[in-house]
C-alpha cells in the first residue's frame, strides 16, 4: 500500500515499505515538481471522491466520518 500526502497542489509526498524481504521500515519521497505533484493531486482528488463515508459500529459508538 502507498501513503500519498498532497499539501496545496504544490508540495507532495508519498510513503512505500522498503522492498527489501522482511524489512520493517518505509521508504518516504517528497516531491515538489509540478509535472509530478499535478498528477499526484488528481490521483488523491479522484480516489477522495471514491471513497464512502463510514458508518458507526456497536463496538465503537463513533458517528462515521471522511
Amino acid at each position: 500500500p502507498m501513503k500519498l500526502l498532497v499539501r496545496d497542489g504544490v508540495e507532495a509526498m508519498i510513503s512505500l515499505r522498503d522492498p527489501v524481504p522482511g524489512a520493517q521500515g518505509l521508504t518516504s519521497a517528497v516531491i515538489r515538481h509540478p509535472d509530478l505533484v499535478g498528477p499526484l493531486q488528481l490521483l488523491f482528488d479522484k480516489e477522495w471522491k471514491r471513497g464512502r463515508r463510514l458508518t458507526p459500529t456497536p463496538q465503537d459508538g463513533r458517528r462515521g466520518r471522511r
